[in-house]
């Protein structure tokens, strides 16, 4: 399929900004390689007709996330529409916002949706790598995968979203992730924009925790993972385990992975595993996942020096992606 054909058969992914329906992804903002564009937009439409047949389950975990609830859902569903059937599973737990509450709606809306709710008093999971984390998140994940074991089994597939995602992720990177073959598991391109220096929208590879490339699953440190860069028309990358925001599971290797907190939930779901021969897990760079934002605390400044240049005829405008801080909540 060329570039043209496609972009006549999906008007949202190339619409305007201004026009771009909700929940859409802002696809032309990572055009593919040159050199390999044919073979992705091809691998991209066989994956769409690829979903069409097949019936998928997404899961994903959920706590004081109101404010980007409302996209995710649209995105959630938006996903599933792709596919000849899908349904929904949300663990939540020890939310203090309105986010039950709005889970509880979609579920009350939309009869694909299952949610299970827990008051345990667990604390906020902070950004930092500990064994009682990772433990908090096996127990969460591995409440999913039994509803899922008990009641989908029989569907084909298990897409994970992280349901704080900003930025949302590519339904072409999710088509492409089907129109290959061959794999167990494909995890995303997670990126997060953050200053670098005058440079506004700098991209980092995101996830450091859950990614392990080789065959003893040895931890990277982040600035490592974050100075990783994955190209869109690119191949699946072997890697042992990542997740990066979007994880896709085939049914059978869903089912037959297992948590625990001895590490990073995924990095032992991911063990399992290969001990258990799904050894084809992959990172797909199409599959571009955007967490949105790292701040940083000159940031502010930053902007309003670069301000500057747009009194400086023929210097475009720099468009910070996810502004340049954090919103405020109204208390």
């Amino acid at each position: 399929m060329s570039t043209e054909s496609w972009n006549r058969a999906n008007p949202a992914a190339t619409a305007s900004r201004a026009d771009r329906p909700h929940g859409a992804f802002d696809e032309l903002r990572f055009p593919p390689l040159p050199k390999t564009r044919d073979d992705y937009f091809s691998t991209v439409a066989r994956g769409y007709d690829c979903m069409r047949d097949r019936r998928v389950v997404i899961a994903g975990l959920a706590r004081d996330i109101e404010g980007v609830l409302p996209l995710t859902i649209d995105r959630i569903e938006r996903q599933g529409s792709y596919f000849r059937d899908y349904r929904i599973v949300i663990y939540e737990n020890d939310s203090s916002d309105g986010t039950r509450w709005m889970l509880k709606s979609w579920a009350a809306q939309n009869s694909r949706v299952t949610v299970i709710s827990e008051d345990r008093d667990d604390p906020v999971n902070q950004p930092s790598r500990c064994l009682s984390r990772a433990s908090r998140m096996a127990y969460y994940r591995a409440q999913c995968q039994e509803l899922i074991a008990n009641e989908f089994a029989h569907y084909d597939s298990v897409i994970l979203v992280d349901t704080d995602l900003t930025g949302g992720w590519s339904y072409d990177g999710m088509a492409h992730t089907f129109g290959c073959q061959d794999w167990d598991f494909v995890g995303a391109n997670g990126i997060i924009y953050r200053r670098r220096w005058l440079l506004p929208n700098a991209v980092a590879q995101y996830d450091a925790w859950a990614f392990r490339d080789d065959h003893e699953f040895t931890p990277l440190t982040t600035k490592q993972v974050n100075r990783m860069r994955f190209n869109r028309g690119q191949s699946l990358q072997p890697v042992y385990s990542c997740f990066g925001g979007i994880g896709v599971y085939q049914m059978p290797a869903y089912l037959a992975g297992r948590y625990d907190g001895s590490d990073v939930e995924h990095v032992t779901f991911h063990q399992t595993l290969h001990r258990l021969g799904y050894n084809r897990t992959y990172l797909n760079p199409n599959l571009i996942a955007v967490y949105g934002r790292k701040y940083r605390s000159l940031d502010r400044y930053a902007a309003r020096l670069l301000q500057l240049t747009d009194y400086v005829p023929a210097v475009p405008t720099v468009e910070w992606q996810f502004g340049c801080e954090p919103e405020r909540r109204a208390a």
